[in-house]
């Protein structure tokens, strides 16, 4: 019950940004929401699986993992302009260096999958 207000806050909240925002700015109004957009946006892998607890917990993990990534590489995420570019950018900060963020959320958060 509490998750499904949570939910409809954040939309709320979400539309609301949307709606105050110009079309040419970023689609995603800090980091932490691009986090969020990407990993709940996803249509098929192991966080579809994860209930909406789960989903949450996973999106706060990842968020603090990856808020060690250079600011620059933040700043990339944040500034794009639409879901999939969110999610490319999102994805090639975790792939860079040879996976090292994909390795510190896999070893941090990866228990909260099972």
């Amino acid at each position: 019950m509490a998750s499904r207000k949570f939910l409809r806050g954040t939309a709320a909240f979400l539309v609301i940004a949307s709606m105050s925002v110009p079309s040419s700015a970023s689609f995603a109004a800090d980091f932490a929401t691009a986090v969020q957009t990407v990993l709940m946006g996803q249509k098929d892998g192991p966080i579809t699986e994860l209930d909406d607890a789960k989903k949450t917990e996973m999106v706060a993990c990842v968020t603090e993992v990856l808020a060690d990534a250079p600011a620059a590489a933040r700043r990339y995420v944040e500034e794009a302009e639409g879901f999939d570019q969110t999610e490319d950018r999102f994805g090639e900060l975790v792939m860079a260096n040879q996976a090292e963020y994909k390795q510190k959320i896999t070893s941090e958060c990866g228990e909260i999958a099972l």
